[in-house]
């Protein structure tokens, strides 16, 4: 039971970085979004650490940074996200 409450409270954090992020339902919200994705992957949600590597590639309410996007990507690249992998072989 305890499992199955974790795993939905990581979906809800990716679910509402997303929702921040292209402002659907509410105001976009690029901070928001991006601290809903660091309390994501700081607890494992893989898809995260794919969100995490667009704001940093993208410069999305952070400085742009390659080196973090690539590491971001490769972790979530490490659980299957073919996503992640994508990004990756395009990043070179």
């Amino acid at each position: 039971q305890t499992l199955l409450y974790e795993s939905g409270l990581l979906v809800s954090w990716e679910v509402g970085g997303i929702l921040y992020n292209e402002g659907k339902g509410t105001k976009q919200n690029l901070e928001k979004a991006l601290e809903l994705f660091e309390m994501a992957a700081e607890n494992k949600c893989n898809r995260a650490y794919y969100h995490l590597g667009r704001f940093y590639e993208d410069g999305l309410g952070v400085e742009g940074n390659l080196t973090k996007a690539k590491g971001y990507y490769a972790k979530a690249a490490e659980s299957g996200d073919a996503d992640a992998k994508a990004a990756l072989e395009r990043l070179g």
